[in-house]
């Protein structure tokens, strides 16, 4: 096999260049554009790191993922292409801190391609990035958009219950949650009946199948001894599996969007069930007398899409 001794170098002096780049800099932003559209930006300014990244399809839908630390705390949020918030966490895990950060300095060093490294030193941020450069503010924005979405939950959920019709407010908060084109690809559905699709049919179908998995735990639900604290239903690794391989079929630029948000940057986790054992019975002085079997949930990280 003929090693093309070239492009090795080449690779090499580009890497070296970017890592260089980012190094002369005390604070910096990198932008670097993926093959396949996607955007990311990895900024450092003033002590506090973040990365941004940016996926789109044909239809222009538009999704962006933004991480940031400050050292201590670490926040990941979703917007669409309104800026509105999706999904969000925040975590005061020191672990989780580090965990970004060595990943954002190992993605320094690999991403060789389409970047771009400007100096951010005595200079301000750049305009679109400002507004969410402070973390107690997407804390706040974080909390009311959990608040948010569980108040919608219980709404669909109670509506589902009594039967009655949707009111005005709760249709138009459940239309917000569901991806654009489709009728049962989000939080909830909206489809009137199993056979109702959305205009992007086959993505649709993939969601549709998914959201009928036996198998899940609703968000902010506890279900096989696991409480969900993310709004999104949780389902069996099976049918995450069946849902990834049903996009990949269908094979559109919203079906990858799709995955690619679902798997890759939601992260949605799945999980599988043991059985666990438990004392069913116990004497009058505590001593277990029977035990039984229950289907407890142990959680597993989703293959990337």
């Amino acid at each position: 096999m003929a090693i093309n001794y070239g492009k090795i170098v080449f690779i090499f002096v580009l890497c070296a260049i970017v890592v260089a780049s980012a190094k002369n800099f005390t604070n910096f932003l990198a932008t670097n554009v993926l093959p396949d559209g996607e955007i990311e930006r990895r900024i450092h300014y003033r002590g506090v790191t973040a990365k941004e990244t940016t996926v789109s399809n044909t239809s222009k839908v538009r999704l962006t993922f933004r991480q940031l630390t400050d050292g201590k705390h670490f926040i990941q949020l979703i917007y669409d292409d309104r800026d509105n918030i999706i999904d969000c966490e925040y975590l005061h895990q020191r672990d989780q801190v580090e965990l970004f950060l060595v990943k954002f300095n190992e993605d320094l060093i690999k991403t060789t391609s389409n970047v771009t490294v400007d100096s951010l030193d005595d200079r301000r941020l750049p305009d679109d990035i400002r507004p969410w450069w402070h973390y107690s503010k997407l804390r706040d924005l974080c909390r009311k958009s959990h608040k948010a979405i569980r108040k919608s939950l219980r709404e669909v959920r109670q509506r589902e219950e009594s039967s009655r019709k949707r009111s005005r407010q709760t249709r138009a908060i459940s239309d917000y949650l569901i991806w654009p084109g489709t009728l049962w690809c989000g939080y909830d559905h909206i489809a009137p009946s199993y056979t109702n699709l959305g205009a992007m049919s086959n993505t649709d179908r993939c969601c549709r199948k998914h959201d009928h998995c036996k198998l899940n735990i609703h968000g902010f639900t506890t279900k096989y001894h696991f409480y969900n604290p993310k709004p999104f239903t949780m389902s069996h690794c099976f049918c995450d599996n069946s849902f990834r391989a049903c996009l990949k079929m269908a094979d559109t630029s919203d079906a990858n969007l799709v995955g690619k948000l679902f798997f890759n940057i939601i992260q949605t986790k799945c999980f599988v069930l043991k059985p666990k054992k438990y004392c069913a019975k116990r004497s009058w002085w505590g001593k277990c007398t029977k035990t039984k079997y229950t289907k407890q949930a142990i959680i597993r990280d989703n293959l990337a899409y």
